[in-house]
């Protein structure tokens, strides 16, 4: 699936949703699923730092998160139990969550980040 404009039925030009969303002219990355993916990878990381080794902490956050309106796809809380009932630590759960959440490059690279400095922080 390749970036770019596409003409519609109607002769319209619209952007493919992995590009944004285009409005007025203006790519809203957040509207986007492309950009609730990136937000969502780096909400993951931030969650997995905050937790420190406390995996019951992670899923706190992550109730909170989700009650306060953020939008975390099933595959990203599935992860975050698939990593307690293993017993993944939370220094590869940033990793985790990165790579599971990030089918964007960047949201890949925000996990890997997050997990190294995780690791280096112990």
């Amino acid at each position: 699936m390749r970036c770019g404009r596409r003409p519609t039925m109607r002769g319209r030009e619209i952007d493919l949703v992995t590009c944004g969303t285009r409005v007025g002219g203006d790519v809203k990355w957040i509207g986007s699923v492309g950009g609730q993916i990136f937000v969502m990878s780096i909400l993951g990381c931030i969650i997995a730092i905050l937790s420190g080794h406390a995996v019951v902490r992670v899923l706190v956050l992550t109730g909170v998160a989700t009650i306060l309106g953020v939008i975390i796809p099933v595959f990203v809380v599935w992860s975050v139990l698939l990593g307690v009932i293993a017993g993944v630590r939370l220094i590869a759960l940033g990793v985790v969550l990165g790579v599971l959440s990030g089918w964007c490059l960047s949201g890949w690279m925000v996990g890997v980040v997050t997990g190294c400095h995780v690791q280096n922080l112990r």
